[in-house]
């Protein structure tokens, strides 16, 4: 299926060293993936090579964990600034929160009466900002 949108995690040091490799797709398939890059990066990290010269084929992420998360098409997924949650705004006028760790539901944000087009947490406080059309 066809990915909507990508995002991983905040932590730059934390992905970069690869204790924090990872990502989350969201799917025409109104599925969220979540990804482990530790294969991969560590691939780069090692030249891509086989040190003689030749460009070895790089190595290819895999899923760690996938949840059909909303019940119409996926339009923006997010990841908290501490990594722990994942917000995902849906056409069904729903933003989502998950788990990084396990990929569980950690709650479910209603209030909207058209779908949700984006979200993001706040670098401050422990608030989310979604929009949608009605408001």
């Amino acid at each position: 299926e066809a990915v909507g949108a990508l995002c991983w995690p905040k932590r730059a040091a934390a992905f970069a060293s690869g204790a924090s490799a990872w990502l989350v797709s969201a799917s025409k398939d109104r599925t969220l993936k979540f990804w482990d890059l530790a294969d991969l990066i560590k691939s780069f990290a090692d030249g891509g090579g086989d040190g003689g010269g030749a460009a070895a084929k790089p190595a290819s992420p895999h899923t760690l964990r996938a949840v059909k998360a909303h019940e119409k098409d996926i339009n923006y997924v997010t990841v908290s600034p501490n990594d722990r949650l994942v917000a995902s705004a849906g056409q069904d006028k729903v933003v989502k929160l998950w788990s990084s760790t396990d990929a569980s539901l950690v709650g479910v944000l209603r209030g909207h009466r058209r779908g949700v087009w984006a979200c993001e947490f706040s670098t401050v406080d422990q608030v989310i900002a979604t929009a949608s059309a009605d408001r």
